[in-house]
């Protein structure tokens, strides 16, 4: 008995997920109804893009902006929290750091976890 109501409500749920995928839905009769429109996404706004120029107007410690791999990052709210000294990330405040964060000034890479950071930074990209 076990077997046979695991079979149909595997067959039920495999006849459901089939449906679903090819858009037929099932009225409460039997009919076969119209899919539902499809779902729209909302495209993210485009990035704002800065210049060197403008990523520059932001190099001290409490407003601290950097361009890395063409991608811009306000670290104002990180530097505190930074494992290193400050002056390790004020240095490049309103700079291209891309070699800076690359290699820590010291040939060796960030870690997947600073790398995973970044993006709660990310205010824009630069412009060419």
């Amino acid at each position: 008995m076990k077997k046979t109501v695991l079979a149909a409500t595997i067959a039920f749920w495999c006849f459901m997920i089939g449906a679903v995928v090819a858009g037929n839905l099932l009225s409460p009769d039997g009919k076969t109804t119209q899919s539902a429109p499809p779902i729209r996404v909302a495209q993210a706004p485009a990035m704002k893009q800065y210049s060197l120029k403008e990523v520059a107007a932001h190099a001290a410690v409490n407003d601290c902006w950097m361009a890395i791999g063409g991608k811009v990052y306000d670290f104002s709210a990180y530097i505190s929290q930074h494992p290193a000294a400050p002056a390790v990330m004020t240095r490049h405040c309103g700079k291209e750091a891309t070699r800076a964060f690359e290699t820590k000034d010291r040939d060796r890479p960030h870690s997947d976890y600073a790398r995973s950071l970044l993006g709660k930074y990310l205010i824009g990209t630069m412009r060419e």
